[in-house]
């Protein structure tokens, strides 16, 4: 698409409903605020998004962003494929801190938020899921290819259920969800699990 060009998607969250124009972008991944913002990941950027459909602020200047994650306190991690490293910046857009240096991820197609703050991201080409702090640096990291339980074939989602604190992974080729712990032990699966 050219700079001049612009895509329509409809976001329709909640009881909320509007036009979302974004000039020039595809949208990637959308992460919801508790404060009642939209943050959408557009390749080369990821803009925010009031509920009432008008952009309200961006973050710039990054490298095939695919993932997004907004915590209660204001703080947006964001995965980049194109470096494979994970940043976290305040709301105006400002680098914050580093969370995974470049190369710490091959393509961090997802992620989310635990609980506790720790942010889980799925590595596609990695087949596994990578833990880090929200202060930074790796903290743990479960899975490798394969069909049996706690083993995938290109994850590329990931949800921190804030009842429970389990992590459920989308184990696309595998055609099932898993369900972890938070430490990465497994719990259970759902989905057919590969069989056709």
């Amino acid at each position: 698409a050219s700079a001049s060009s612009s895509v329509s998607i409809d976001v329709r969250i909640c009881q909320y409903e509007s036009s979302l124009e974004i000039k020039g972008r595809s949208p990637v991944r959308i992460a919801a605020s508790a404060w009642g913002e939209y943050f959408v990941s557009t390749n080369d950027r990821v803009v925010i998004v009031r509920s009432d459909g008008v952009q309200s602020g961006e973050i710039a200047n990054l490298s095939e962003a695919l993932a997004v994650a907004v915590s209660d306190s204001g703080e947006v991690f964001v995965a980049e494929a194109g470096t494979g490293g994970i940043k976290c910046f305040d709301l105006n857009g400002t680098l914050v801190r580093i969370i995974a240096p470049e190369g710490s991820c091959t393509f961090p197609s997802d992620m989310c938020l635990s609980r506790n703050g720790d942010l889980y991201v799925v590595d596609s080409k990695q087949h596994c899921v990578h833990i880090f702090s929200s202060g930074g640096g790796l903290a743990g990291k479960f899975g490798i290819y394969g069909v049996s339980t706690a083993q995938f074939d290109f994850p590329t989602g990931i949800a921190c259920d804030p009842g429970t604190g389990n992590i459920l992974v989308a184990d696309q080729n595998n055609r099932r969800i898993q369900v972890f712990d938070t430490t990465g032990a497994f719990l259970y699966q759902f989905g057919n699990g590969g069989s056709s």
